[in-house]
């Protein structure tokens, strides 16, 4: 790809298909050139992450993370390692370089996942089962589960395998309306699983934790889903080794209205990351909570909306390392609690606490003034840079230690979006 300003860097786009459950792999990234300085001189951004799997550095082990900086020697060694589960799955990798006058150019790599060689499972009328339960019942680790876009009422089942389950031809729509008999939830996850297309609703068990999806192991990806009107959204276990992906998904209107059930509701796993997605009206509990070791948000909306109920819009209450990017956050008017972003509240558990907020668009529609935007309760250098705010004084920003620059105080609000990303 040529370089944007006419001289300085430029870069080679690299491509790369690896099987499914594949070990990490090279990537093949050329090392960009410069007319006039050489390849040590050069400063790598990373700009995008893969939605398919996780870039490492050449060891093979220490993950690659959102706007890290590298040098061109580890630019040149990356792996790509495809998510466990991850079949026919294409995703984008891509930096910038830059060289000390300033000049930069954009790369790129398309990391792809072939099919995984699995058996072939189909759910729906005229196939192989008529209920997805039965077809989770039979499934073996590395097969595929290919669901026939409808209603699945009362469908309920615990996955014990590493599977794909996929919905065909539109929305697979996972519907409770009875008490759940596991006591858990629609879908129950102790496999490394891929879940695309589907939407859980209706959720309800005797304690008030009925959810869409109770994660308690292993590797899962949510692509193109949805989940609504549950008394939780998704509810995950603990399990510091496991990793939770959300892109492209919605959340709203899950909570029992008690204030301890939320939209999104993450116990301590090592990864939790969501791209891409839409939370909002979550029902007096909070759009987002997470216990996270490593919180990644970026490209989402976290909203209340005129009418939604939601306490905080992202909760981190035992800190973590925490990346909020690219988002448009929006604190309601009828909001249950004045902060929106809330860090290290519950007691900072983590040594590598540390909040990472930039470029996004924070909104305050609630009328108060303990408003605050970013309350950072670790003890650690909270960094908010290009961020645009609208509806905060400058004393009501953030509190706790912080490095701020290029914010901006808007003094008109933005309107909002509210269309469905698993529409796109």
């Amino acid at each position: 790809m040529a370089d944007l300003t006419g001289a300085g860097p430029v870069t080679t786009r690299a491509l790369l298909t690896v099987a499914a459950n594949s070990s990490p792999t090279t990537i093949g990234i050329v090392a960009p050139t410069d007319t006039n300085y050489s390849p040590s001189q050069l400063a790598v951004e990373i700009w995008q992450l893969p939605i398919n799997g996780t870039v490492y550095l050449a060891d093979g082990a220490t993950r690659v993370t959102l706007l890290q900086n590298l040098t061109v020697a580890q630019l040149t060694g990356l792996e790509f390692a495809p998510a466990p589960g991850a079949s026919a799955q294409s995703g984008r990798f891509t930096y910038t370089v830059s060289d000390p006058s300033g000049a930069s150019a954009f790369g790129a790599a398309r990391l792809s996942v072939e099919l995984n060689s699995g058996h072939i499972l189909t759910v729906g009328r005229g196939q192989q089962y008529s209920t997805v339960g039965a077809a989770i019942e039979a499934s073996q680790n590395g097969d595929t589960v290919l669901v026939q876009a409808g209603n699945y009422i009362n469908d309920f089942a615990t996955i014990n395998t590493d599977i794909t389950l996929q919905g065909v031809g539109g929305m697979v729509n996972m519907v409770g309306t009875e008490q759940i008999p596991n006591g858990k939830a629609i879908l129950v996850t102790n496999g490394d699983d891929t879940i695309s297309n589907f939407s859980f609703s209706g959720a309800q068990v005797a304690d008030g934790n009925g959810a869409g999806i109770r994660y308690q192991a292993g590797h899962l990806i949510l692509n193109n889903d949805y989940f609504h009107d549950n008394q939780e959204g998704l509810l995950a276990a603990s399990n510091p080794s496991g990793t939770i992906t959300i892109n492209n998904s919605e959340f709203d209107h899950n909570g029992a209205g008690d204030g301890f059930t939320h939209n999104l509701y993450v116990n301590e796993v090592g990864n939790l990351t969501i791209r891409n997605s839409y939370f909002h009206d979550a029902v007096v509990g909070h759009e987002i909570k997470s216990r996270a070791d490593n919180t990644i948000i970026v490209n989402s909306r976290i909203q209340d909306g005129p009418t939604g109920t939601a306490s905080y819009e992202i909760d981190l209450p035992n800190g973590g390392n925490a990346l909020i990017y690219g988002n448009v956050i929006e604190q309601g008017p009828l909001s249950q609690n004045p902060v929106i972003l809330s860090t290290g509240e519950e007691g900072n558990v983590y040594s590598n606490s540390h909040l990472t907020a930039d470029f996004n668009t924070v909104l305050n529609d609630l009328t108060s003034s303990s408003v605050l935007a970013v309350r950072d309760s670790t003890g650690a250098t909270a960094e908010l840079d290009g961020n645009d705010a609208y509806g905060f004084t400058p004393g009501h920003i953030v509190s706790g230690l912080f490095t701020a620059s290029k914010n901006t105080l808007l003094t008109g609000e933005p309107a909002l979006i509210t269309t469905h990303p698993w529409l796109g």
